[in-house]
């Protein structure tokens, strides 16, 4: 795959197969899915979603993703995160104090903040030593993971 990447090729479609993986990623991603995996198009379903996240029971993302999965039985499911998220910051930010977001912003934040809460009880709670800016990143990287 990489000596067509360096050739700037693409694999060609195959009309008749069905995706293998899905994949869900961030919204803002600049990256073609299909090309980092080396798949030809109709290989991988992809899904993009701010946050990484699959969002409650019964909407629209976890619903396609559930159907994905019962319609194409894949073999792989991967979720690609963003180690700087701007949405973990804002979670992150949120259960530091900062100022409440808007509804909108909040329908996803919601989705994170649990995540943040914990990250952030476990880093402060270490007994280890950290910067400021340490403290931050580790709060940040454990949100994320």
């Amino acid at each position: 795959g990489n000596e067509r990447f360096v050739k700037g090729e693409s694999q060609k479609a195959d009309e008749t197969s069905e995706p293998h993986s899905i994949v869900i990623g961030m919204a803002c991603q600049r990256v073609p899915v299909e090309k980092v995996f080396d798949a030809a198009p109709g290989e991988l379903l992809v899904q993009r979603v701010s946050g990484g996240i699959a969002g409650k029971e019964g909407s629209t993302l976890f619903s396609s993703v559930e159907y994905s999965i019962s319609r194409y039985n894949p073999k792989t499911l991967v979720v690609l995160a963003d180690s700087d998220s701007k949405i973990v910051r804002a979670a992150i930010d949120q259960v530091s104090g900062d100022v409440i977001p808007s509804a909108p912003q909040r329908g996803v934040l919601d989705r994170v903040m649990v995540s943040a809460m914990r990250a952030k009880m476990q880093v402060d709670s270490s007994s280890k030593k950290m910067t400021s800016a340490g403290r931050d990143l580790k709060i940040q990287q454990v949100t994320t993971e």
